[in-house]
């Protein structure tokens, strides 16, 4: 059953692997200073996201897994865009089985904890 599950997430996002950076992923991370070295990763818990981009504005957007995980896309895949696609459909993957164990913790029942994860690994929703 987690077989499926992984293959039906890998099989639905897929499409994404040859896709090149878009919209604001130069400024977020491709391009910025401060995903390149582990030095800055204290800072990812101290300023929201926004302030440790390129971008000067302050706001709320405090998110400091979301960009300590492109500090390491970048350790591993350099700015290789197909790197940084298969670490969220790996992680998008990892998910889909938490949500599977969870499910079946709560309903006891393993076909509906199949059938949620199912869902949620192929659920159009996740295609930001």
């Amino acid at each position: 059953m987690l077989f499926v599950i992984i293959v039906v997430g890998f099989v639905s996002y897929c499409n994404i692997f040859p896709a090149d950076f878009t919209l604001d992923d130069d400024i977020m991370f491709a391009q910025n200073p401060y995903t390149k070295s582990f030095r800055f990763l204290p800072v990812f818990f101290t300023s929201d996201h926004c302030m440790v981009s390129r971008v000067s504005t302050k706001t709320n957007y405090y998110r400091p897994l979301l960009v300590a995980t492109y500090m390491l896309d970048h350790a591993v895949w350099g700015n290789v865009p197909f790197g940084y696609h298969f670490t969220n459909v790996l992680l998008h993957s990892i998910v889909c089985i938490l949500i599977f164990l969870f499910v079946m913790q709560l309903s006891n029942s393993r076909f509906i904890a199949f059938i949620a994860a199912l869902l949620f690994s192929a659920h159009p929703l996740h295609t930001d």
